[in-house]
C-alpha cells in the first residue's frame, strides 16, 4: 500500500508539472495571414467544389504530413444549414440569417488539424485542433467571399497511458488562433477555383 501512495504522489507531481507552463513557447508571425479572401467564382458552384473535396478519404496520418499546407491533405465532416445536428455549437451558427450558406468543417479522423507551427513545449510541436465557420458571402455573379473563423483552438499540452491500462490522461491547452491553418483552408480554396495570385503562406521564423 505504501508503494502505490508513493506512485500516487509521484503521478500527481509528474501530471502537475507537465500541466505547467514550464516550456511553453509561442512562435511569433511577423506578418499574420489573411483569414479571409475574394475568390472568382460564383458561390454555388464554389460551395459544391468544397463540400466535394473537402469530404474526400484521406490516408495520410498527421505524422505523414509535410509541414506546409498539412491541411490541404485533411478530410473533413461538414455541416450546414441543411444536416446540422440539434446542438447548441451549431445552432449558434445557423440560427443567424446571415450564415444560411455557411459550412462548418470538423476534422473526421484525428481531432488534430496541424503540427503547430506556432505552439511548442520545449523543442516539440504541439498538435494543434481547431473547427473553422466558411463565413460565405457572394460579392456578384462571379465573386465569392470567404472567411475563415475559428472556434475551440487549443493543442494537446500533454498526455500518457495511465499504469499502461488503456485509459490515457490527455491535457488540452486553449490557445490563440493563428492566421496559419485559416489561410492554409483558403489556399487549398483557392486551388479549387483556380487563383494564380494568392500571396504565400507566412510562417514564423
Amino acid at each position: 500500500m505504501k508503494k502505490i501512495g508513493i506512485v500516487a504522489v509521484l503521478v500527481f507531481l509528474v501530471i502537475t508539472l507537465c500541466n505547467s507552463c514550464i516550456g511553453f513557447r509561442t512562435k511569433h508571425l511577423k506578418e499574420k495571414n489573411p483569414t479571409s479572401y475574394v475568390f472568382h467564382a460564383p458561390l454555388t458552384v464554389l460551395r459544391d467544389r468544397i463540400v466535394k473535396d473537402f469530404t474526400k478519404s484521406r490516408s495520410e496520418g498527421i505524422n505523414d504530413l509535410i509541414s506546409v499546407q498539412e491541411i490541404s491533405k485533411m478530410q473533413w465532416i461538414i455541416k450546414d444549414v441543411n444536416n446540422f445536428k440539434n446542438t447548441e455549437k451549431y445552432q449558434r451558427v445557423f440560427e443567424k440569417p446571415e450564415n444560411i450558406l455557411d459550412l462548418y468543417l470538423t476534422p473526421a479522423n484525428n481531432p488534430a488539424v496541424s503540427n503547430s507551427k506556432v505552439y511548442k513545449k520545449f523543442w516539440k510541436s504541439l498538435e494543434y485542433s481547431a473547427e473553422f465557420q466558411l463565413h460565405m458571402t457572394s460579392i456578384n455573379e462571379g465573386e465569392t467571399k470567404i472567411e475563415v473563423i475559428t472556434n475551440n483552438p487549443e493543442v494537446l499540452y500533454f498526455g500518457f497511458n495511465i499504469f499502461k491500462t488503456g485509459h490515457s490522461y490527455v491535457y488540452f491547452k486553449e490557445v490563440e488562433p493563428t492566421t496559419i491553418e485559416e489561410y492554409e483552408i483558403l489556399l487549398r480554396i483557392g486551388n479549387l477555383a483556380g487563383e494564380k495570385d494568392m500571396p504565400s503562406l507566412k510562417l514564423p521564423e
